[in-house]
Parts: structure tokens; sequence; C-alpha cells
């Protein structure tokens, strides 16, 4: 009568598992898990009860409005990571499009109205940030009023209406149009916008003073951090990111690739400042 011998697994390989598990284990913590699952039910909900929900025209609306949300959710994120939270993000959205949707008539230029839509939400984020990191006021206070504030611009700006047609220009429309395999475009180039964020924010010496700073504001100081620079430097890339949210036009593809130069930037030029350090005299001064 012959025995199967199972081979033993070998010490190097039962590391690798373990290590494996470890990084599962913080990469997805339990307190997401139950949103995870949540998301996986309303699917199976919808495959069985809404079908119509998966056709393309759905789709295609479904996405863009995520992709709009995606970018929103991503400037309020580094707001979070300060340790504030930003509740002037739907006003602030609300003037980037009222400047696209009112000046950007027919014989207009588009870039400058698409410029004006981006710089005026960086300008009011940046309010926000000289309120709330060099005056120090509460953050919820500050917000909320701005909110008031800018609705009530927006009314006197404006008055009934944003403009005679409500459309954005032509060239804005057939871009947000545009779909691939049933998926807006406007999604597609929100997760590269992710992508690259992802990459600011853990590859580069702004992004995680930016973590640093919101973790410990004193000890950032104590470090040598410009800790004000930093916080009004988020702020204005937030407000940046609430500018492309509400415009949905082709500075999605052009913020996209400043995003991505300026975090190629961020760290080469570190990494090459780095290289320039002989081994031995790092060691020496403690680096």
């Amino acid at each position: 009568m012959s025995t199967t011998v199972r081979p033993t697994p070998s010490p190097d390989r039962e590391a690798e598992r373990s290590q494996l598990l470890t990084d599962l284990k913080y990469r997805w913590p339990a307190r997401y898990r139950s949103s995870w699952v949540a998301l996986v039910l309303l699917f199976v909900f919808v495959m069985l009860f809404v079908r119509t929900a998966f056709t393309g025209p759905s789709v295609t609306l479904v996405t863009a409005l995520a992709g709009t949300l995606v970018i929103a959710a991503l400037g309020q994120s580094l707001i979070i990571m300060l340790g504030a939270l930003d509740l002037s993000v739907s006003a602030i959205i609300s003037v980037a499009a009222g400047i696209t949707v009112h000046y950007g008539v027919e014989g207009a230029s588009v870039p400058a109205v698409l410029a004006a839509a981006l710089i005026v939400p960086v300008l009011l984020s940046l309010v926000n940030g000289v309120l709330i990191s060099v005056l120090r006021l509460n953050a919820l206070i500050v917000t909320l009023a701005t909110v008031g504030i800018i609705l009530g611009a927006i009314t006197l700006w404006t008055g009934q209406s944003l403009s005679l047609t409500g459309q954005s220009p032509q060239s804005l429309q057939d871009f947000a149009q545009t779909t691939v395999f049933g998926v807006s475009m406007c999604f597609l180039v929100a997760l590269v916008i992710c992508v690259v964020m992802a990459a600011l924010l853990g590859k580069t010496r702004f992004g995680c003073q930016i973590a640093a700073v919101g973790a410990n504001r004193r000890a950032g100081r104590v470090l040598g951090m410009r800790t004000t620079t930093v916080e009004l430097g988020t702020f204005a890339l937030a407000g940046l990111l609430y500018g492309v949210s509400s415009t949905d036009p082709v500075t999605y593809a052009g913020v996209t690739i400043a995003l991505g130069v300026v975090t190629l930037l961020a760290t080469y030029l570190p990494a090459r400042q780095a290289s320039r350090v002989q081994p031995i005299v790092a060691l020496r001064s403690g680096v």
C-alpha cells in the first residue's frame, strides 16, 4: 500500500503568502467591506429587476455624472486629508458652471471662458484656505458662510437664469457626449485623473506633506515643513478639481496632462538631488 507524501511549503512561500494577506488586510480594511458588499448587492438587484439601467443611454448618462462626482470628490478628499471639511463645493462648482454657460455663447473665446472657469474656483478655494489655515477659523463655519455668499453673488450676477439657452459651447457638448463602448469620456478621463492624483499623493514630497500636515500640523512645522504653504496649495488644487468637474470639457485632458507633468517633476527633482549626495556623506550627516 503506497502513501502519497505532500510536499512541505517552503518558508519563503509561506512568508510571501503571509505578507500578501497582510497587504490585503490594510488595503481593504474591515470598515469598508460593508460598502463593497452593499455595492455588489445593488448591482445584483439592478441586474435582476431594472435591466434597462445597463442599456447604452443609461450607462452613458450614469458614467458621465459619475465622472463629474469623482473629480469633485477628489478635491473634497484633499481638504479632508488636511483635517478640514469643505461645505462650499456645490457653490464653487455652480460658479464655474455658470461662467461656462453664461459666457460660452456663440462667438465667444472658448479657451478664455474655460480658463476663467478654472481660475475663479481656485481663487474661491484659496479664500477658504486663507480663512481656515491662516486665520485659523473653523472650517465648517467658514465654508458654510461661503456657500451663502457665493449663491447670493450668483443671484446678483445672473439674475433668474444663467443664460438664455442654458447650454455650454458646442465643442464642450461634443466632448461630453463622446463615448467609448457606451462609457462616457468624462468618466474615463476622471479615472486617469484618479491615477495621476494617486501618484501625486503617494510618490511626491508635496503629497506626503499633505498627509503629514493633516495628521499633525505642529509636528510638521517642527520638521521644517511650510505648513501654511502646503495647506494653501492643497486648497488651490482642490479648487482646480472643482472647476474641472463643473466644465466637463477638453480641459479634462489639459488638467490631466498638467497634473502628470507636475507629478513627474515632483518625483524626478528630489530623486536627482538625492542621487548627487555621496552615500558616505549621507550616512555621516544622518540623512
